[in-house]
């Protein structure tokens, strides 16, 4: 009897135990579930809709900022800043950079205290194309895309530092910072007929004016001319009668 006992005590542990992996392995494999496919957790309308007007809110910015060290302070280096602005409690910002392929999140709790997000970029010297997903942070749809931002950060452009560049800083290709891949063999041909160019139609704008006074003097004096004559005849006879006074005076 007593042996009997002990089979059906170690069947009813053994029983409890089998239960207990049983219902760990559910409680896991509901882990890995969307938020969608969870039970009582649906992403309701309402407050996906609030997630979209945060999301909305969202913008990113890149600024260039120049810095000199000490030890060469006639140097100048830049770094990039990437600013994410608007960001509040309800959704937070996967940030993907396009040249490494890495990945990370900010929120709110990373604002400073103007409400941005700085992300610092030290390597200009690639041209880099950043994406930053929105996404929600309520329990309901956590982790949901709801907006995607993209953003090309340009590179540094050594070739800006080039003597012939002071001239024309305004071409591209003279740009501190570019989004373009300049080549190099092409440089300097490139950049000279550009400068030639705004010459030749500098000196273009000179002949055509002076033509134009030219032109606007022949067009008066072909529409008045009648008149002019009758003023040269006037000043002439006017200055005959001064000099006849004149000699009559001296006489």
């Amino acid at each position: 009897m007593k042996k009997n006992v002990s089979y059906f005590l170690l069947a009813l542990l053994c029983l409890f135990a089998f239960s207990g992996v049983v219902f760990a392995d559910e409680q896991a494999n509901e882990k890995g579930k969307t938020i969608d496919e969870l039970p009582n957790m649906k992403c309701g309308a309402t407050v996906k809709s609030k997630g979209l007007s945060l999301a909305s809110e969202v913008k990113v910015s890149f600024e260039t900022v120049e810095y000199t060290t000490p030890k060469d302070p006639n140097t100048v280096y830049y770094y990039v800043d990437i600013n994410i602005l608007n960001v509040q409690p309800g959704v937070y910002v996967e940030v993907q950079n396009g040249k490494t392929g890495g990945t990370f999140e900010v929120d709110s709790t990373k604002a400073n205290s103007e409400g941005i997000i700085k992300l610092r970029q030290k390597d200009t010297s690639d041209i880099v194309n950043y994406t930053f997903y929105v996404k929600a942070q309520t329990l309901e749809c956590y982790g949901q895309t709801l907006r995607t931002i993209r953003l090309s950060v340009p590179k540094y452009n050594n070739l800006s530092q080039r003597a012939i560049c002071a001239e024309v800083p305004e071409y591209y290709m003279c740009q501190t910072f570019t989004s373009v891949n300049i080549d190099s063999s092409k440089f300097l041909k490139s950049v000279t007929e550009y400068k030639e160019s705004l010459e030749n139609k500098e000196t273009a704008k000179v002949e055509k004016g002076e033509l134009g006074i030219v032109a606007g003097t022949k067009k008066v004096v072909s529409k008045n001319k009648f008149v002019i004559i009758g003023l040269v005849l006037i000043a002439g006879a006017i200055a005959t009668v001064v000099v006849i006074k004149k000699k009559r005076s001296v006489l």
